[in-house]
């Protein structure tokens, strides 16, 4: 990531290329040169839904809220091994995180978390459960949306 940082620094700062470049990154850290004369964050748009993501091929500016590697990772095949592993990492990290953030930080985190609580009708898989035509669907096709929607909460 220090490269990536210094990388971009110095194209934009050194202006030694004179024209515009397209920095793209997973680094979320990265964002905050978006504070910088000169440089723009933009993110590519994805719709979620039960069954992964759909990258949307469309750019927005702004930074993106989140990371979809694990996503793209299986998209491109790798192992379902080593992404339910990576996602088990990601949410370690991402609680270790938490847990090194200011106390204001996480406090409005946690009272986000209780919130969510009373906003369980807008959960995707209660999303999901009320699109299913439950009068049209197979008795094979119930069981394979079941399991997949098990798999969303795994």
């Amino acid at each position: 990531m220090s490269i990536a940082w210094s990388v971009i620094e110095y194209i934009n700062d050194k202006g030694r290329l004179g024209c515009r470049t397209l920095f793209a990154t997973h680094y979320h850290e990265l964002t905050e040169l978006g504070d910088k004369k000169g440089i723009i964050n933009c993110n590519v748009l994805v719709k979620e839904h039960m069954s992964g993501v759909d990258f949307l091929h469309r750019v927005a500016p702004g930074a993106a809220d989140k990371s979809y590697g694990i996503h793209v990772a299986k998209l491109a095949g790798i192992p379902k091994e080593i992404t339910a592993r990576a996602t088990r990492i990601l949410e370690k990290l991402e609680k270790t995180s938490r847990g090194s953030s200011a106390k204001k930080e996480a406090d409005a985190e946690r009272s986000s978390e209780q919130l969510e609580i009373f906003n369980a009708a807008n959960h995707v898989v209660i999303q999901a459960i009320r699109n299913i035509d439950i009068d049209g669907i197979t008795p094979l096709d119930a069981i394979n949306e079941l399991n997949r929607l098990k798999k969303l909460i795994e």
